[in-house]
C-alpha cells in the first residue's frame, strides 16, 4: 500500500464515502429536475422544460466520472440543444421524455447499470426519431407555403 497501511485504507474509505454522498446529491437533484419538469410540462412552459432537460443531462454527464466522456457528451448535447425545444413542443414528447428521465433515474437509484444503459439508449433513439419527425413536418409545412 503506497499510502501506508491504515492511513491509506482510511483515505480510500473516506474517498468512497464522499463519492457516495455526491451520488446521493446527484440523485436528489435529478428527482427535483423531474418533478419540476412534470410541473412545467403541464403548464406548457417549454423554455423551462428545455432548461430542465439540459440540467438532467448535465447531472448524468457529471456523474459518469470521466472528464473525457463528460466533455464529449456535453459537446454532443450542445448540438442536440438546437433542436430540443422544437422536439419537446411536438406532440407528447415532453411527457414521454420526462418519463424516460424518471425511469433512467430510478434504474440508477436501484443500482441497475444495465437497465439504466438500456433506458438511456432507448431515450436517445426516441429523441432522434422525434427530431427526424419534426424536421419532416417542417419541410412539409415549408413546401405547402411555397405552393400557395
Amino acid at each position: 500500500d503506497m499510502l501506508g497501511g491504515e492511513n491509506g485504507q482510511e483515505a480510500q474509505e473516506e474517498g468512497a464515502e464522499k463519492q457516495a454522498w455526491a451520488f446521493l446529491e446527484q440523485l436528489d437533484e435529478m428527482e427535483e429536475v423531474i418533478l419540476l419538469s412534470k410541473f412545467h410540462e403541464k403548464k406548457g412552459n417549454y423554455d423551462q422544460l428545455v432548461e430542465l432537460d439540459s440540467r438532467f443531462h448535465e447531472i448524468l454527464f457529471e456523474g459518469c466520472q470521466s472528464k473525457l466522456l463528460e466533455r464529449e457528451l456535453k459537446n454532443l448535447h450542445q448540438y442536440v440543444q438546437r433542436v430540443r425545444k422544437t422536439s419537446l413542443e411536438s406532440g407528447q414528447r415532453a411527457e414521454k421524455s420526462t418519463q424516460e428521465h424518471e425511469n433512467i433515474m430510478l434504474a440508477i437509484r436501484d443500482k441497475d447499470p444495465d437497465r439504466a444503459d438500456e433506458l438511456a439508449t432507448r431515450h436517445v433513439m426516441n429523441t432522434i426519431s422525434n427530431i427526424r419527425n419534426c424536421q419532416i413536418e417542417t419541410i412539409m409545412e415549408d413546401e405547402t407555403k411555397w405552393k400557395k
